[in-house]
């Protein structure tokens, strides 16, 4: 009797069970997981740098290298809020860090300082608890920024006024002003990223 010759290769020929489909579908899900997280990543990086945020430190700002020093000169407002200047000076020391436009000193020298003028600010109730605690503020705020250099005390820059005004859900007008006061700041500082 004549035996048919053996199929090598029938090893390799998987045996499918009904568990073994959903194993497949897992890897699947593995494979599009991984795309999917790169892809996030990229779009998030791309959005932050088009805010203005961004992991280079190396890129020119309208002070030059992003190594520079600066410290803040002073804040001059019309308000009678006390705590004014201290917003401006912890949003702005935050924002320059952020985005990468200097490096900031509280003090000794520096290669640049900075004043920051706002020109007029409000902040208004627009509506009341059946208790009178305000719940929405209506806020309005214009600034500049003026630019020192540490050397001489010349100008080196100045922004173009700044202007900008929102409402805010909020129980405090401090609360409200400070997220005002930051929103400006951000685009004070987005004016600074711009390197011509």
């Amino acid at each position: 009797m004549s035996s048919l010759p053996e199929n090598k290769h029938s090893s390799r020929i998987p045996n499918h069970t009904v568990g073994d489909a959903g194993s497949s579908r897992k890897g699947g899900a593995r494979r599009c997981g991984r795309l999917i997280c790169p892809m996030l990543c990229l779009t998030l990086c791309l959005l932050l740098g088009a805010c203005g945020y961004g992991l280079d430190s190396r890129q020119e700002t309208v002070l030059g290298p992003s190594t520079v020093t600066m410290k803040m000169k002073g804040v001059e407002h019309p308000t009678l809020y006390p705590w004014m200047g201290q917003i401006v000076r912890s949003s702005l020391r935050d924002e320059l860090g952020a985005r990468k436009v200097a490096v900031w000193v509280d003090d000794g020298p520096s290669d640049y300082s900075i004043q920051v003028n706002i020109l007029s600010f409000t902040i208004r109730s627009r509506l009341e608890t059946s208790q009178d605690t305000t719940i929405l503020y209506t806020g309005n705020i214009r600034m500049q920024a003026i630019v020192y250099r540490g050397s001489d005390n010349s100008e080196a820059w100045r922004s173009a006024i700044e202007s900008y005004s929102d409402t805010y859900e909020s129980y405090s007008d401090r609360s409200a002003a400070e997220q005002l006061s930051l929103q400006a700041i951000r685009h004070l500082v987005a004016q600074m990223r711009r390197a011509f």
